[in-house]
């Protein structure tokens, strides 16, 4: 049976990282091994990974000893692993328990040209389901140059690898600061095609403010303003100031590729400054999207910025219910979400 290496990295709680280990061994295929970074974690993690190696002799764990970044540890796992296809998961999101089985399903039997298999996702807001998306046709096959423009994958979650294509790009770019993942998929697409599997397999759950918002509410924004200026984020920190240092040249070979980055780029920010609270500042990203490419997308953060908060709301509320609608018809579950990870030390042992 295929070996397959599942990535989790770590400086979340002891329950979120429970979660992530739970969703992982629960997976129908078995034939897995479950690599556990911890970096800088506290509060009981290190009982947790001993009474989990002691319950699975899938999970391995181990620590580094300083903070050096989530690129950095799954680098550290990747020298680890030794599974045919890799998947990193996020500590806090879970996976359907087929996730695994259903992508090796269409990527195994497909020629080594196929580097790697996404999947559907769905999104969970502070415990509530907020909409549920499909495989991008554009994220399938040859996406290269397409995937200099925007990620447009989802999670990282949902993305299966064959180890081999590590080999071939490298690993993740611990020099980057920040967009590693959409980094590496730009790499990984000038080599390889893309398949998928058109079925929500990975649940997202947000919390709180993304570690993206706090980057361009904390780093790029202007002292004493709300707006997220074009110059901070090509040279700041954010996901698309990143990628442009490093592939800026490549945008730019393409005719028309700028004009369009900078107008995703626009588009983000103005959804995140909407998410936030922030109507005027989400206007004017927006407007500035508009000028350089229009789009439903951009035209709706318009609307929602000019009707305010409670159309915000209840466009949420809506996108919510005809999620969970789907859920029902399609019967897609996930783990429970309000319960927490069984006590590993409450399990009896599962072999392989």
């Amino acid at each position: 049976m295929t070996l397959v290496s599942i990535i989790i990295t770590t400086d979340d709680p002891p329950e979120e990282l429970g979660g992530a280990i739970e969703t992982a061994l629960d997976q129908t295929h078995e034939a897995i091994e479950v690599l556990v970074v911890d970096d800088g974690s506290t509060g009981g993690t290190a009982a947790l990974f001993d009474r989990y190696e002691a319950r699975d002799e899938r999970v391995r764990a181990f620590d580094r000893p300083a903070s050096h970044g989530v690129a950095a540890r799954r680098n550290d796992a990747l020298e680890r692993a030794r599974g045919e296809y890799v998947s990193v998961l996020d500590a806090g999101d879970r996976w359907h328990p087929e996730k695994i089985e259903r992508q090796l399903a269409v990527i195994d039997p497909l020629d080594e040209e196929w580097g790697a298999v996404s999947t559907g996702w769905i999104t969970t807001r502070n415990g509530r389901t907020t909409v549920i998306y499909s495989p991008r046709s554009d994220r399938q096959g040859d996406i290269y140059p397409a995937v200099l423009l925007g990620y447009g994958f989802g999670p990282y979650s949902g993305l299966l690898i064959r180890a081999a294509c590590f080999e071939t790009v490298g690993g993740y770019d611990t020099d980057l600061g920040c967009g590693e993942e959409w980094d590496h998929c730009i790499r990984l697409a000038w080599e390889y095609d893309y398949a998928a599997v058109n079925e929500p397999l990975v649940e997202h759950r947000i919390q709180d403010r993304s570690a993206e918002q706090n980057a361009i509410r904390n780093h790029n924004r202007p002292r004493g303003s709300r707006a997220v200026t074009a110059r901070r984020l090509e040279n700041g920190t954010g996901p698309y100031g990143c990628i442009w240092r490093k592939h800026g040249a490549e945008i730019h070979y393409y005719p028309d590729f700028e004009r369009r980055y900078r107008a995703r780029r626009d588009l983000t920010c103005a959804r995140i400054e909407l998410d936030c609270g922030n109507r005027l500042a989400a206007l004017q990203r927006a407007r500035a999207s508009i000028a350089r490419e229009p789009s439903i997308g951009a035209l709706s953060v318009v609307l929602l910025a000019c009707l305010g908060s409670r159309a915000t709301s209840g466009a949420r509320r809506l996108a919510g219910l005809q999620a969970d609608r789907r859920l029902r018809e399609e019967s897609i579950s996930f783990p429970a979400r309000a319960v927490r990870p069984r006590d590993p030390a409450a399990t009896t042992s599962v072999s392989k």
